[in-house]
């Protein structure tokens, strides 16, 4: 959520595990391939890997035929941003298929199918390799499979379309655990150890459907989902001039429901892009709202980045318009109305509530309770989580204690806030400080009449993925939410917003 949770989504860091292919190759004989086929059979992406040793690297392999040649590029583990280098050397002779990567590692395969396995090879070191075919899906229909689905056990887990990305990622709402699924084909997905690298497989997903083609549950790993039923509906707003365009999402029955609206952070966010936070909130029966933000796909208006105090206040009053919307519905409970968002949003959150006594309760994740002067000051010093090294926790007190407090500073707006809040921050954010976020908290709560609650968690990054020291490229490969995150939020709203 929030400018933050951009470092999960980049189009380009999604791919930044792989992608492989080869100089100009020439099949064997006039135009035959693998068995006898033609050349072009083998066209396409292949996903996988090879291991040298106790490591397994990703690789990702694109081919593609013109004039009777295989060409393509090669990348090799995860990079950011994407390292696509030809490969040294391809020849494929009937089933057998030879790769040398462009660090010199020789690949030695047979194909059956959709499979390419054999040895792999660099100086001494012998290993294994596997590549499978992997299907293009269309967004449409990857779409038609986002939703939240309940194991046997009641635990959730939801299928969501990457921000800003064209991948389907499988997210277990009470592990935290995350990854990016590649499709083998329409209903058949594989996942890897970790978020983007993809062998050895770990997961293995197929959709369920129903005689008319919907998908009603998926398996996986051999287990049971039953998808969690929900009824999804064009939205549309205004802001005065300004007219919002989003989706709300309803649980199965006549309510009245309890409702939130998810708030956008930095990004250019539309509204699908919180689609893992929206399921979550779904699944727990409320109903959720979500809009284009201003200037973004179909909404009117002028998009902004900065968190100025004219931007801030202007988003306030687009997430107030939502909820005004949402009380002119009778299957919405008009009293139990709330907002939540990532980053950026805890600022418009904060302004919007202590706008409107309306807001029945918020949930804040990673949102600064600093001024935006001193965070700024702060993600300059960390290079918002790129300096590698990042600062020692006394050279950042030493540079912030000249830094004064300018731009918009949420604490007198937080202070007579009194509805139930929750915070929820990484310890090693990058991008907000959360040592000053948490005194400022705790100052505020200690001035009383307040319902504040504040999670810690020791390893969550900016977009709450563990992570060791909250870096950018360490988010890019987290593979979990910090533990306890969905758990926490799902607890606190159990009793704050019954």
């Amino acid at each position: 959520m929030g400018g933050g949770y951009r470092a999960n989504v980049t189009r380009g860091h999604a791919l930044a595990l792989v992608v492989v292919a080869g100089a100009a190759i020439q099949a064997a004989g006039a135009g035959a391939g693998i068995g006898g086929v033609p050349a072009g059979a083998v066209s396409g992406r292949w996903v996988g890997g090879f291991q040298l040793g106790s490591v397994p690297t990703g690789l990702h392999v694109t081919l593609s035929q013109r004039h009777g040649h295989l060409r393509g590029t090669a990348e090799i583990g995860l990079a950011a941003p994407p390292v696509e280098e030809p490969l040294r050397r391809v020849s494929v002779h009937r089933a057998r298929v030879t790769l040398i990567l462009p660090d010199g590692t020789l690949l030695e395969g047979r194909r059956r199918g959709s499979l390419i396995a054999g040895i792999a090879r660099a100086g001494n070191s012998r290993g294994r390799f596997e590549l499978r075919s992997i299907r293009p899906v269309a967004l449409r229909e990857l779409r038609h499979a986002v939703g939240a689905y309940r194991l046997a056990n009641g635990s959730v887990i939801s299928l969501f379309v990457e921000p800003f990305g064209s991948h389907l990622r499988i997210v277990d709402y009470q592990s935290g655990e995350m990854r990016q699924l590649w499709p083998v084909s329409r209903d058949a997905f594989l996942g890897g150890p970790r978020l983007l690298v993809p062998w050895p497989i770990r997961f293995r997903v197929e959709l369920v459907r129903d005689a008319r083609g919907k998908v009603v549950g998926l398996r996986r790993n051999g287990q049971n989902a039953d998808r969690i039923p929900l009824v999804i509906e064009s939205a549309a707003f205004r802001n005065g001039d300004v007219r919002l365009v989003g989706k709300l999402v309803l649980p199965r029955g006549p309510g009245p429901f309890r409702a939130v609206v998810l708030v956008p952070g930095s990004e250019r966010a539309t509204r699908d892009t919180l689609d893992l936070w929206g399921m979550f909130f779904a699944s727990r029966g409320f109903a959720v709202l979500s809009h284009d933000k201003r200037g973004v796909g179909q909404s009117t208006g002028r998009y902004a980045a900065r968190p100025s105090e004219a931007n801030l206040h202007n988003l306030a009053r687009d997430a107030l318009a939502g909820m005004h919307w949402l009380r002119t519905r009778e299957d919405i409970d008009a009293k139990r109305i709330g907002l939540t968002g990532g980053s950026q949003a805890g600022w418009t959150i904060v302004v919007a509530a202590a706008q409107s006594r309306r807001v029945a309760f918020a949930a804040i994740q990673s949102g600064a309770a600093m001024s935006v002067r001193r965070q700024r000051a702060y993600s300059a010093l960390t290079g918002s989580g790129s300096v590698v090294p990042p600062p020692s926790d006394t050279g950042i007190r030493a540079a912030l204690d000249g830094s004064p407090d300018g731009g918009f500073d949420p604490r007198p707006a937080l202070s007579s806030v009194r509805i139930p809040l929750l915070w929820q921050l990484g310890a090693v954010d990058k991008r907000q400080y959360t040592p000053e976020s948490v005194r400022n908290l705790r100052a505020i709560a200690a001035q009383g009449g307040h319902d504040l609650t504040v999670r810690i968690y020791p390893r969550g990054a900016h977009s709450l993925r563990e992570t060791r020291q909250g870096l950018i490229s360490e988010e890019l490969r987290a593979s979990r939410f910090v533990a306890g995150l969905f758990p926490d939020l799902a607890g606190w709203l159990a009793t704050h917003v019954r």
